[in-house]
């Protein structure tokens, strides 16, 4: 038997947001601004499924993660 498609909807649209957030995460990654003087990364555009605004930094050298990249979910 296969799934309702109830389910199957529910999971396409899980499993799409998934992608969403983690497109986000990499362009936000290789966007960022590395500062070599402060040994950190600064986020310079606004990532709304993170919630990181513009300037906050997104880890540094000495071993910082923002809270929105220290889990993967």
């Amino acid at each position: 038997m296969g799934r309702a498609k109830s389910k199957r909807v529910k999971d396409m649209r899980r499993r799409a947001f998934w992608l969403m957030r983690r497109m986000e995460r990499r362009r936000m990654l290789r966007e960022g601004f590395w500062d070599r003087e402060k040994a950190e990364l600064v986020a310079l555009g606004i990532y709304p499924l993170y919630n990181v605004g513009r300037g906050e930094v997104l880890f540094d050298q000495r071993g910082y993660v923002n809270p929105a990249l220290s889990s993967y979910r």
